[in-house]
């Protein structure tokens, strides 16, 4: 009877014990949040860590969040030098950015908002997150702060593409084939309503022309960090291949193919390229990018359409 009690309190004990570790193992596992290849849906992935104090915790996931490359998922964040510095405060987490922050479109704003945001409510001792920028709290395009958030807020972006198609004209201008005159074209493309026009329009330089006569202006692999419209200016951030990887063609041309082509578009009247962030450069020793640029009609030589 004694040996009958003791197995059973032994085999408790078992069952116990697998449903301890079980909870554990379930406590240890979070979900990072990161874009899903070729689209703008946020996907996660799942790390499992051992780790229990909040504050290492944090710095741990943050590094997975910045880093994250998988096969079909990466990171959403353009570039993890624009991270700042991080505190957790009366059970709020600040997150705090770079200006460079800011150069992000609203689409891929709010999608990397979101998957940080997702990603950190998951810690045990994190009630929200905020989101600053040089310590100051992040605004919206009216310019209202934007206040502490949740998953909750962001519920309608999660594993959904913030997108629907329609057709649009757009007129771009590439190069001749000779390398030294703009040439007009106008496109009718279907077009991701997730980006915005300006967007769209340097996606199409990037992918290049559709008449053979032109060729295309920009580097097929070049990264577009963010691009935004304020007072009139567009902002354009792009990474250093727009520096690098020189094309057989005039200086000027990348350029204006660039300004002419976005400043077609409603409420743009001048260009802001930067590189990296950086407007204090050269395009091949020739053309200073430090202050905005208006659109050349001198550039244009003719018309593929």
């Amino acid at each position: 009877m004694k040996q009958r009690w003791f197995m059973l309190i032994l085999l408790i004990c078992c069952l116990l014990s697998g449903c301890s570790e079980k909870e554990t193992q379930r406590g240890n596992e979070y979900f990072i949040y990161g874009l899903k290849n070729g689209t703008t849906r946020l996907e996660t992935i799942t790390y499992r860590t051992d780790t229990i104090d909040t504050q290492k915790l944090i710095e741990e996931i943050l590094d997975q969040f910045l880093n994250l490359d998988e096969k079909d998922v990466t990171t959403v964040f353009p570039k993890k030098e624009w991270f700042h510095d991080y505190k957790l405060e009366n059970k709020i987490l600040y997150l705090d950015f770079h200006q460079d922050y800011q150069t992000m479109d609203s689409v891929q704003e709010v999608l990397c908002r979101g998957a940080f945001v997702m990603t950190f409510m998951q810690v045990n001792g994190i009630e929200s997150v905020s989101i600053t920028v040089n310590e100051q709290p992040l605004v919206d395009k009216n310019g209202n702060p934007i206040q502490t958030q949740k998953e909750s807020d962001f519920i309608d972006v999660i594993g959904k593409s913030l997108n629907s198609n329609s057709t649009m004209n757009v007129t771009l201008y590439f190069s001749n084939k000779t390398g030294d005159s703009l040439i007009k074209q106008t496109m009718e493309l279907v077009c991701d309503s997730s980006y915005t026009m300006e967007r769209i329009v340097l996606n199409q330089l990037i992918q290049g022309p559709e008449d053979d006569r032109c060729i295309a202006t920009l580097p097929s692999d070049l990264k577009v960090f963010g691009v935004s419209v304020k007072d009139g200016t567009c902002y354009v951030n792009l990474d250093k291949n727009f520096l690098t990887e020189t094309m057989d063609m005039e200086a000027y041309i990348p350029v204006y193919s660039i300004v002419n082509s976005l400043a077609e578009l409603p409420g743009v009247q001048r260009v802001q390229i930067l590189v990296d962030g950086e407007s204090d450069v050269m395009f091949q020793d020739v053309i200073s990018l430090k202050e905005p640029l208006e659109r050349r009609l001198e550039y244009i030589g003719g018309s593929s359409n």
